[in-house]
């Protein structure tokens, strides 16, 4: 299987658009570096909230927590440049197969069946998924038809 493909898309009005899916290794540094981004965050949120909240802090972490690894890269995917941070210093975006921006529905499924692709142990379906496929899509990816 080529590691590097092409695939054409067709707009409305007839124009073909050449896209290039991102391999599993770009994914991959992508996602570790919004990885870090968010432990970084997080870890300052923890000094903060302890320092400030006291005995309260641990529910609001675990509440922040919860928010940041959910809703972090939905929001930077519904944003103009559609990527999270980790994503745009490898200039990848998150694009429709119409090479269209992301819609909010599309995102929010992508996001949510992130939980499916991570069983078991570490992203282990979105993995198989991805090598399984010309395009390396995930399984979130293909359930929000895009």
């Amino acid at each position: 299987m080529a590691l590097d493909t092409l695939c054409t898309a067709e707009t409305p009005e007839g124009i073909a658009l050449s896209l290039r899916p991102a391999g599993v290794m770009a994914r991959a540094l992508a996602y570790l570096l919004d990885l870090l981004i968010r432990i970084g965050v997080f870890v300052i949120l923890v000094m903060l909230f302890q320092a400030a909240l006291g005995g309260i802090a641990d529910g609001l972490l675990a509440i922040t927590y919860f928010a940041m690894e959910w809703f972090y890269p939905l929001l930077f995917e519904l944003l103009p440049k559609h990527a999270t941070p980790g994503k745009r210093v490898l200039g990848l975006t998150v694009v429709m197969d119409s090479g269209l921006p992301i819609t909010p529905a599309a995102s929010l499924l992508r996001n949510l069946l992130r939980a499916v692709d991570f069983v078991p142990l570490g992203y282990g379906v979105a993995w198989v998924s991805m090598l399984c496929r010309a395009d390396f899509k995930r399984l979130g990816v293909l359930a929000a038809g895009f």
